[in-house]
């Protein structure tokens, strides 16, 4: 980089050497500061000065770039880790460190706890594992009561470990989230009870400012312990170089503990952390550390930052400014605010204390952690500070609190003199005071009203940002209610277009991020209380997250988010469409959970909302909607559930009949009046849309449930219009699922006509079941889709299975492998959702029905393993009164099933015992019919 003018080129610019030493920053070198600065004599100063903060500020950014590959190294550890270590059994997570994750654990060997920290294997860098190593060994060095001590360090499978003390407490920095938020209830225990422990920051004191100085006292208390601590390191040839909030423990017996020497610089170990590396947290570095080139006023700088913390309960830097990372390390300028304008009750002398620690110019700060030992005990002690000589007012204040009864006497004397001085001036001063104040206020409310115009504008274009960008994400992760197909086209620079396809990406993982949106509404609202957009986006948020939890089948969880949608949308202004269709869902939800009254009472508060909406005048545009929403309401109020568990299903009557018989959509009970007039109203009101509206998607595809609904099982001629309509939607939105699967829902019905007008119901269900599996393939999170591909493979099975002769071993080879895909995908749902009973009631229910097919098939002890295992399932719901008599009919064709199975394998005990129990349960049965039957009158 050398251009002097000695070797016949004229000096470089000031401006190329930045963009040249940047440049070499980015490309992964590593140029010497030093030589740049001795071959451009004529800008050394300038060199020295600034090109420190640019090299850490380059440092950064590729910091930021790696941050992403970071976290899933992180997360791919979290999979992989290790149950054992050695002789260390891992218990639980319970943080990170610099390089590492931090398990509690216990030592077989001796029963103790322990913590273990392992380092994070995000590379085998040498020079990584070494700084790791050489971690423990300085720890393992430092033997001070108030330092984490390492009992010893080992490697084994790959995994570097080294194994601390395990302290009971909880990290200051979790300390300030709680004390900043009290009314905040965390879920962490030993939290709660250290928080509890501690005095309370805001009481009442003398000055009357609302402070509790007992809490002030507490916190230098502890930065008294933590100096020591750090003194006695320095005094071992280490630093810290690290110090902040989440290095300090505090645990339950309110001791403080200085944790995570990951950072730690050991006089012996230059070859691994060397001048100009920059190393540290950088909310809590020191100025000298960008340079590369801390010492022991660096670690003052990050306790002294952490005390400001402590104190205010807000970080002397907002991470998003970088002020202090190019202020200098010659500045002398302290760009943090002072600490008794964020906390006025902080006693004078403890400010001070604190202050001096955050000095950005080293030779400002305390030059010993003893001499901050040393002032934040005369401060605990009411003793004067070094830190300044006292005032002699400061002094007479001393004294006067040492000596009560000669200084109030004094005191009076003193008063009366001033009294009667003051009375003199007193005239003249309030005539100039009141002209200068009311020049001043002329002056600040002129300041005040540009600021607030400026503030105001900034305010709302970041607003602005905020929401476009969280409503970005939610359209990614959410889905609406009909999914239609979204895409991105990207145009090639020589004019090729390429059509991106953006599927939503459903699944518990996007619920719960979309949750923790949730909480950046709130945040945004209260620093805009009176914005109504952040209302709005608030509760759209909470409707979206309710429908991801339905379409996952979480409708505890659905419900819960629904109502707090209809909480947050009542006090905005027309809101009541909003509120109507948020109002149906719920009532659909609580439907499916088997809430009648509630989901009535939703429903019923739908229709009222949508009946006054139409008799308003000047709906416009918005009459449509009131309307489709209104049938829709009407249509799902109406609305036949399948049948799960009811209390007389029918007896089965044969092998493959009865009990066994795949699930259908219709109920067995005939719908009531008040149903069939529901959906034929609903029918009517979608007809006139449609009518105004030829191609509205959404009227075309509630029209069509209508009429299905209102056909009966097997009436070819009324289904006929709901499966033209549903053929149509499916041909002209071939991305949309919901439009797909009631296709292959209504294909799969009993009586369905194929294309040519004959009744052909298997060609029907093999095309269901074509859809099926593609939406299963397409959507593999929404349980709806796999629980009807489920029950149509059983449905279809079991025809053949029913009709086929006995020569025909294909087509029972063929069933049997549809029984077992059946059994398969309906097994997958029983393990995603265990508190189903519904879905362990059919793996049960299938898994008799294969059996019985592999014992007709000669495969005699598959049966009897099958039959076994389901009768296992089905033990369990005899005892629950919603599903026993459903359960006790399995139970008693199960064990028919194995009786014979048992014959044919030759084990006659076993069926005898078989036997003797399908006669148990048929008693017990019919013991719970007469239970149920009413009583001669």
């Amino acid at each position: 980089m050398n251009q002097n003018s000695a070797d016949g080129h004229p000096p470089i610019s000031f401006e190329d050497l930045v963009e040249q030493f940047t440049r070499q920053c980015r490309s992964g070198k590593n140029p010497s500061i030093e030589t740049i600065a001795q071959d451009n004599p004529e800008h050394a100063q300038e060199v020295r000065e600034l090109f420190p903060a640019i090299e850490a500020m380059e440092c950064l950014g590729a910091a930021d770039e790696s941050k992403k590959r970071f976290q899933q190294a992180q997360a791919k550890f979290d999979l992989n880790q290790p149950d054992s270590i050695g002789d260390f059994k891992i218990v639980r997570k319970i943080g990170r460190g610099g390089m590492g994750i931090v398990y509690e654990a216990v030592q077989q060997s001796l029963g103790r706890p322990v913590a273990i920290k392992i380092l994070l294997r995000t590379s085998d860098d040498p020079k990584q594992i070494a700084r790791f190593e050489r971690e423990a060994a300085t720890a393992a060095r430092l033997h001070h009561t108030n330092i984490v001590p390492v009992f010893g360090v080992g490697h084994q499978d790959g995994y570097h470990y080294y194994v601390m003390q395990l302290i009971e407490g909880v990290g200051v920095d979790e300390v300030i989230v709680a004390l900043k938020n009290p009314s905040v209830k965390t879920p962490n225990s030993e939290l709660r009870a250290i928080v509890s422990s501690l005095p309370s920051r805001i009481g009442s004191d003398d000055s009357g400012s609302g402070a509790n100085k007992n809490y002030f006292r507490t916190v230098a208390q502890f930065a008294k312990t933590i100096a020591s601590a750090v003194d006695y390191a320095h005094g071992q040839g280490t630093l810290h170089r690290d110090i902040k909030p989440g290095n300090l423990l505090i645990d339950t017996d309110q001791n403080i503990w200085l944790a995570d020497f990951g950072l730690a610089k050991a006089a012996e170990s230059q070859d691994l952390s060397r001048t100009g590396d920059v190393v540290g947290t950088m909310r809590y570095m020191a100025p000298e550390q960008f340079a590369g080139s801390p010492d022991q006023r660096s670690d003052i700088y990050g306790l002294g930052l952490t005390i400001y913390e402590m104190l205010t309960l807000q970080p002397a830097y907002d991470l998003s400014s970088r002020t202090h990372l190019v202020s200098g390390r010659k500045s002398t300028r302290s760009p943090i605010s002072p600490l008794q304008k964020i906390t006025p009750g902080v006693p004078n002398d403890l400010a001070t204390i604190v202050m001096k620690a955050c000095e950005l110019n080293p030779a400002d700060r305390y030059q010993t952690a003893a001499a901050l030992e040393s002032d934040l005990d005369n401060f605990l002690n009411d003793l004067p500070i070094a830190a300044r000589p006292p005032s002699m007012f400061e002094k007479a204040f001393r004294w006067c609190r040492r000596n009560p009864k000669v200084a109030s006497l004094t005191g009076l004397a003193a008063a009366l003199l001033l009294v009667i001085a003051g009375i003199s001036t007193t005239a003249y001063l309030r005539a100039q005071t009141a002209l200068l104040r009311e020049q001043e206020q002329r002056t600040r409310i002129e300041i005040e009203q540009r600021r607030a115009g400026n503030h105001q504008l900034k305010t709302e274009k970041t607003l602005d940002i905020s929401l476009a960008a969280l409503d970005r994400i939610f359209e990614r992760l959410t889905p609406d209610t009909l999914q239609f197909d979204s895409a991105t086209t990207v145009e090639g620079s020589s004019g090729e277009s390429l059509l991106i396809r953006n599927p939503p990406v459903l699944s518990a993982d996007s619920a719960a991020l979309l949750q923790d949106l949730l909480e950046t509404y709130d945040k945004l609202a209260k620093l805009q209380v009176d914005d109504p957009r952040l209302i709005a986006e608030s509760a759209r948020a909470s409707r979206r997250v309710g429908e991801i939890h339905r379409q996952l089948g979480s409708l505890d969880d659905a419900a819960t988010a629904f109502q707090l949608a209809i909480n947050h949308y009542r006090p905005i202004p027309n809101s009541h469409l909003e509120i109507a269709k948020i109002s149906c869902s719920l009532g659909d939800v609580l439907r499916r959970l088997k809430r009648d009254s509630e989901s009535k009472q939703a429903f019923g508060q739908a229709l009222n909302i949508l009946g006054q909406l139409e008799l308003e005048p000047g709906l416009g545009k918005d009459k449509t909607q009131v309307q489709i929403q209104t049938a829709r309401t009407q249509y799902l109020l109406a609305k036949r559930s399948p049948p799960i568990f009811e209390k007389k299903p029918p007896k089965p009557k044969s092998i493959f009949g009865g009990i066994f018989s795949p699930p259908s959509r219709e109920s067995h009970k005939r719908p009531s009046k008040e149903q069939v007039a529901l959906v034929s109203n609903a029918s009517r009101i979608l007809s006139k849309v449609i009518e105004s509206d030829p191609n509205n998607s959404e009227a075309l595809f509630l029209l069509a449930l209508c009429y299905r609904e209102e056909a009966k099982p097997g009436d070819e001629e009324a289904i006929e219009p709901a499966f033209e309509i549903l053929r149509q939607l499916t041909v002209q939105n071939p991305n949309a699922p919901d439009f797909q699967f009631e296709l292959a829902e209504t294909l799969i019905r009993p009586g369905r006509p194929s294309r040519n007008g004959s009744s052909n119901e298997q060609v029907n269900l093999e095309e269901g079941k074509t859809i099926l599996a593609n939406l299963v393939n397409q959507h593999p999170n929404i349980p709806r889709y796999q629980r009807a591909l489920s029950h149509a493979y059983h449905k279809s099975a079991m025809k053949v299975l029913k009709h086929a002769r006995q020569a025909d071993l294909d087509q029972e080879t063929a069933a049997i492998a549809e029984l077992e895909l059946a059994l398969k995908t309906q097994q997958r749902l029983a393990d995603a959702f265990p508190d189903s009973d519904e879905f362990k009631y059919w793996v049960a229910n299938i898994s008799g029905n294969l059996a019985e097919a592999l014992e007709k098939n000669g495969k005699v002890f598959e049966a009897i393993i099958l039959n076994e295992q389901a009768v296992v399932l089905a033990r369990k719901f005899i005892e629950d009164e919603p599903s026993q008599v459903p359960a006790l009919h399995l139970m008693i064709q199960l064990h028919h099933n194995l009786a014979r199975a048992y014959r044919r394998a030759g084990d006659l005990y076993l069926a005898e015992e078989a036997d003797r129990k399908e006669k148990d349960y048929h008693r017990q049965l019919s013991k719970t019919r007469t239970q149920d039957e009413p009583g001669e009158p």
